[in-house]
């Protein structure tokens, strides 16, 4: 699971001591959820070669006294990681450099995704593989995102992930191979290169491995180019190695997974591309994605430089027009949400009028949604708001209507069907040598 990548130029460890299986789970799926092309990620612990959680076996590649040249080292242990952290005495047998090196209590999968960000208080700085793996990483909104580990881009949780890739390898493997089976020897060997065959932003390579190694456990996946990237015709993109027959047996859902995720991500960086320079407002995506794959489309539009709207129904209050009108206004819904729903929870109300804009605000939504709006509205709407509740643009939002109603003020734009189900899929093919 952590051996895909060419070596790195920096190491990220995790020392395990006194830990609990959940403990063991969090870091796992998390690091595999931030990994970036040019970490090697190792678990090193005490309590044997491998860990079994929630039905996946974790494996350990060492004993914790074998750190001394980790750039960070992260402890993820039970009530007595405090003191740990404090005990040179611990930190000498483990021989290492507190000056140098993270000493991080790795409790919570917050603090995980924390660490792996900061490294004495800033931001760690992180050697890439070469150009072409982190070329045209976008920035959002403005700011950079470039040397100081800012682009790491949360994947799917693995678990979602397998499902998803095993539901599409059921469907084209149920019955088996007849061609490759019956042509291919069992013991063939083949080298296989995933080239794109247009300008694209690569999405997709942790999928791409992941249906090969289900495939085969055997096989090796080598990735070239970062998720985000930017990249011309003919890039070499991932490649492949082992026995020819899983190669052959996976290559269509691989594909067809990353052409998908990398037409989305290419789509979702024309649209953040239109954003003027320095331009706060957000590009999101919606809930219209294709069924079953939300996880890997929302994490794609990610990789293209946008950001996600809710994740799904329960994720927050989102007041539609037939919400309003089986309830009897827009007061009177936003009101009753903010009665009963969670107090963790956003309420945010859908407007397509300004008098329907002035009593959402009156009635104190976190986020009024104006709704096909014309650009004038859209200013006026900022106007009337002055700062008192965020404003999300939507309704036929094409790349060229971006830079003016970027320039009127709202704080977001989403895009539905053109940026995830609606997005062309891209031209990657799978060259054997």
């Amino acid at each position: 699971m952590f051996t895909r990548v060419p070596p790195a130029t920096l190491i990220t460890q995790i020392v395990f001591d006194h830990f609990t299986d959940i403990d063991v789970f969090l870091a796992w799926d998390l690091l595999n959820r931030v990994r970036r092309p040019d970490w090697t990620v190792k678990l090193l612990g005490t309590n044997g070669q491998h860990v079994s959680v929630a039905g996946l076996t974790i494996p350990m590649h060492g004993r914790i006294e074998e750190s001394a040249d980790a750039d960070a080292v992260l402890i993820a242990s039970g009530p007595e990681t405090r003191a740990l952290r404090l005990d040179r005495t611990y930190l000498g047998r483990l021989r290492l450099d507190p000056g140098r090196q993270l000493i991080g209590s790795m409790c919570s999968g917050a603090l995980i995704l924390e660490a792996l960000g900061l490294l004495h208080g800033k931001r760690a700085t992180s050697p890439r593989a070469g150009p072409a793996a982190h070329q045209g990483v976008h920035p959002r909104g403005g700011e950079t995102r470039g040397e100081t580990g800012e682009d790491m881009i949360l994947e799917p949780c693995s678990v979602v992930v397998d499902r998803i890739v095993d539901l599409a390898l059921e469907e084209d493997l149920g019955s088996g191979d007849l061609t490759t089976e019956a042509c291919v020897d069992a013991d063939a060997r083949a080298v296989a290169h995933a080239v794109a065959r247009g300008p694209v932003v690569v999405c997709g390579g942790s999928v791409f491995a992941r249906v090969f190694l289900r495939v085969d456990a055997t096989l090796v996946v080598e990735s070239h180019v970062a998720d985000g990237a930017k990249v011309e015709k003919g890039t070499k993109l991932w490649t492949v190695r082992g026995k020819a027959r899983g190669i052959l047996m996976g290559e269509r859902v691989a594909l067809n997974f990353v052409q998908r995720m990398t037409g989305v991500a290419t789509q979702a960086r024309r649209y953040v591309d239109a954003l003027p320079a320095g331009s706060k407002t957000r590009i999101t995506d919606t809930r219209k994605t294709t069924p079953g794959l939300r996880a890997l489309e929302r994490y794609a539009v990610r990789a293209g430089g946008a950001f996600n709207h809710r994740d799904d129904l329960g994720a927050a209050v989102l007041i539609k027009d037939n919400h309003i009108a089986s309830c009897g206004g827009v007061r009177a819904a936003i009101e009753r949400a903010r009665t009963r729903a969670p107090h963790t929870a956003k309420i945010e109300c859908e407007v397509d009028t300004l008098e329907q804009l002035d009593e959402a605000l009156a009635a104190r939504a976190d986020i009024v949604l104006l709704d096909n709006m014309t650009t004038e509205q859209m200013a006026e709407a900022v106007r009337r708001a002055a700062g008192k509740a965020l404003l999300e643009a939507s309704g036929g939002m094409t790349p060229a209507r971006i830079p003016e109603i970027a320039k009127a003020g709202v704080d977001a734009i989403s895009v539905g069907a053109p940026l995830t189900h609606s997005a062309t899929a891209a031209d990657i093919g799978l060259d054997f040598e």
